[in-house]
Formats: structure tokens, C-alpha cells, sequence
């Protein structure tokens, strides 16, 4: 493990081409998308009044990611993603130095993001008390992977300046843990990650299959939750790297790798579970849409007397008539009357023999009677300037007399 010393020593900022270029597009984008998506999901939030202790976490996750990402192409325009061949002194050491801040930072935002999704899981598995013990497992899990790394990443060397100076070591100015040990802890932590991320795509997955949704609708929420198992697998194809910090030659070219997969396995966290504040997003759009386009005027809403404004939430008013070119209101009113009108008919108490229906009996000629009124207007097709050629009124009366 040692640079070129034939590498001019003043070379400071390596233009990126070929991974490291590639590692440091990809992280970008990710972090635009992770960025969007979670900025649509807080929003949501907001708006919905219903901002938790999962978007707290969440939103975290999505401020130190932008660091992370950060600290992961500065050491990528430094080094890392490089050839030990064409590296001097200064790059060797302030690239590693700087992939050794990326390890304790891209911590952060992994396990906020994870522990975001755990407490929105515990909401849903509220009821089952079997899911909601393993959701509190995977948290556990969550924090001891960050212990684990994050600590065993500050205590492989002592002092810690040996992980970028390797030469303190050989001079016996400072010590290092074996780096089994190390290797041994990725291996860890990388399968605890797969195992979370399993969990939380799967966890849902059962929820959803037991609920009353359609058939459709559980199609469309498992290809969510498909983009958010698209995580576990980055986790396994980052396995065979993490061998790599192993290697004394070509470490930092290899270890790109660890920081590409990385990138991408925590933006589809923080975007995955932001996909339903998107459609969410849209319907409040449509909405608002709807209610600053200008309504035609209705001359409906113009009350005159022995005419009262059509309700639109009861069964009766122009969506009765179906004809396109009538407009019909359907009018009730109740009246009180002393003297019912001769056509009404007395009920014969319970003996209802007669063929024209159930009528009540008369008590003194006291009672009330429901008059049934009914509005159709006649518009021809070819004036759509609203101009009315014929205007009717039929008048019909129902009525009981109690």
C-alpha cells in the first residue's frame, strides 16, 4: 500500500473519469431525487397536519445524506476510485483520510432512515402484537449496526491517523487492530442491513395482503414496495467489496465501489417511502385546480318567490332528469291546512281494502299536506347561448292528510 512517488507532489484535485466520474454522477442524482421525494413527503406532512416522529427522522436522514454525499465526492475528486499508480502522497493520505469521515457520517443518515421507516411500521402493525415485537428488533438491530461501525471505524487505529498514514505503523508510532476485525464488522453490518431491509418490504406486504383492497390496488402498492427491496439488493452486490479494505494494493480504487452502493441503497430509502405523498401530492394539486377554474354562472342560484335553491346532496334536482336537453328541478314543500282540499281521501284506520293505497284517518279535519311541485325548462341544442324558446310548468299534488 503506497503511492507514486513519481507523481507530481503539488497535484492536489484529480478531474474524475471512468468510476470515480461514475460514482460521483450516480450520488448526485440520487441525492436530487432523495431530496424531491422527501421534500414532497414533509410537505404532505405538513400540510396534513400530520407531521411524526417518523418525518423527524426522516427528514435526518435526508440533511446528513447531503452530507455524506458530500464527504463521498470530495474524497472521490481527492483518490478514491483511483489506481495506487497515479496518486502522490497527498492524495494517498487526504483521500483516505476523507473516506475514513465518510464512514462515520454515512452511518447517520442509514440508520435515521431505517429507524423512520421502523416507527411508521409500528403504527400499521399497531394491532398485531407479534409484528410490532419484530419491528422493535429490526430498531435494535438499526442501533447496533450504528454502534458497531461507527465505533469500530474510530477505534481501529490508535491514534485514529494511522488509518490514512499507514507508514506510523511500520515507524511504531501507532497501533491498528487487525483488519479481520474490521472486515469482519462490515460483514455484520452489511447483513444486518439486508435483513432490514427484507423485513421492512415484507412487513407491509403482509399487512396489505390481509386488508380489504382490491386486487389492483395490492399490485400497485407491492410495486412500491418492490423499489424499496431494489435496497437489499445494492446491500448484496456491495458484499464481495468490503473484503477489499483488506487489500495493501489498489485499496482505494476498490472501496468506490463500498461508496457508490451505499449512495444508491440510502436514496431509495428516502425514496420509496415517500411514492404515496407523491400521488397524495398530485389529488391536492387536481383540487386546486378545480377550485380556481371559473364555474359557469347557474341560474339555479337565483331564489324567487314560491322557489327555493336546489339542494345538490339530495336525491332530487337536475341530476333527476337525464334527458341532456331538459333541465328539471324537483321542488317539495309541506303546508299546514286547516280545510284539507275535497280530493284528499280519509283512511279507514288499520282496514286498508281500497285499491288506491294506505291513507291515514281523518281527525278533525286537522292535518298537513306535502305538495310535490315540479320545474322542467326546454332548451334547443342549436342556441347554447341559454336563450329559453319554451318554458313549462307542471304542477302536481300528493299529499296525506294526518
Amino acid at each position: 500500500m503506497s503511492w507514486n512517488a513519481d507523481i507530481d507532489p503539488t497535484n492536489r484535485i484529480i478531474p474524475p473519469t471512468g468510476l470515480p466520474l461514475a460514482v460521483i454522477s450516480t450520488s448526485c442524482v440520487f441525492l436530487v431525487l432523495g431530496l424531491v421525494f422527501t421534500g414532497i413527503r414533509l410537505y404532505i406532512r405538513v400540510v396534513d397536519r400530520l407531521f411524526g416522529l417518523d418525518d423527524w427522522f426522516m427528514a435526518g436522514g435526508c440533511l446528513t445524506y447531503i452530507a455524506a454525499v458530500g464527504v463521498g465526492v470530495a474524497a472521490e475528486l481527492m483518490g478514491i476510485g483511483t489506481l495506487d499508480q497515479d496518486l502522490n502522497q497527498w492524495q494517498f493520505e487526504e483521500s483516505k483520510r476523507m473516506h475514513t469521515v465518510w464512514l462515520c457520517v454515512y452511518v447517520v443518515p442509514m440508520c435515521l432512515v431505517k429507524a423512520s421507516i421502523c416507527i411508521t411500521l409500528l403504527r400499521i402493525v399497531e394491532a398485531r402484537i407479534t409484528l410490532r415485537y419484530i419491528v422493535y428488533g429490526l430498531l435494535a438491530v438499526v442501533v447496533l449496526a450504528f454502534i458497531a461501525t461507527f465505533v469500530g471505524t474510530l477505534l481501529q487505529c490508535q491514534p485514529i491517523e494511522a488509518q490514512w498514514k499507514p507508514q506510523l505503523v511500520s515507524e511504531g508510532k501507532a497501533t491498528c487492530a487487525p483488519i479481520e476485525i474490521f472486515v469482519s464488522l462490515g460483514y455484520i453490518a452489511t447483513v444486518a442491513v439486508i435483513i432490514i431491509d427484507t423485513t421492512l418490504v415484507v412487513i407491509p406486504a403482509m399487512v396489505l395482503w390481509d386488508s380489504l383492497m382490491s386486487t389492483q390496488q395490492k399490485l400497485q402498492i407491492f410495486t412500491m414496495l418492490s423499489v424499496g427491496s431494489a435496497a437489499s439488493l445494492i446491500t448484496i452486490v456491495r458484499i464481495p467489496f468490503v473484503k477489499r479494505y483488506s487489500d495493501t494494493e489498489n485499496q482505494h480504487y476498490w472501496i468506490a465501489m463500498i461508496v457508490l452502493c451505499s449512495h444508491i441503497e440510502t436514496g431509495i430509502g428516502l425514496i420509496a417511502p415517500s411514492f404515496p405523498h407523491l400521488r397524495r401530492l398530485v389529488m391536492l394539486h387536481m383540487s386546486q385546480n378545480q377550485a380556481n377554474t371559473p364555474q359557469p354562472p347557474n341560474t339555479d342560484d337565483i331564489v324567487t318567490i314560491g322557489r327555493f335553491r336546489p339542494s345538490r346532496n339530495l336525491g332530487f334536482g337536475r341530476n333527476s332528469f337525464k334527458n341532456p336537453t331538459d333541465i328539471g328541478i324537483s321542488l317539495t314543500t309541506i303546508q299546514a291546512n286547516a280545510e284539507p282540499p275535497k280530493t284528499w281521501r280519509n283512511t279507514q284506520g288499520d282496514q286498508c281494502s281500497s285499491d288506491e293505497g294506505e291513507l291515514l284517518e281523518d281527525r278533525a279535519g286537522q292535518g298537513i299536506g306535502a305538495v310535490h311541485s315540479y320545474t322542467v325548462e326546454y332548451e334547443y341544442e342549436s342556441d347554447r347561448t341559454s336563450s329559453v324558446l319554451e318554458h313549462g310548468k307542471s304542477v302536481g299534488s300528493r299529499s296525506g292528510h294526518i
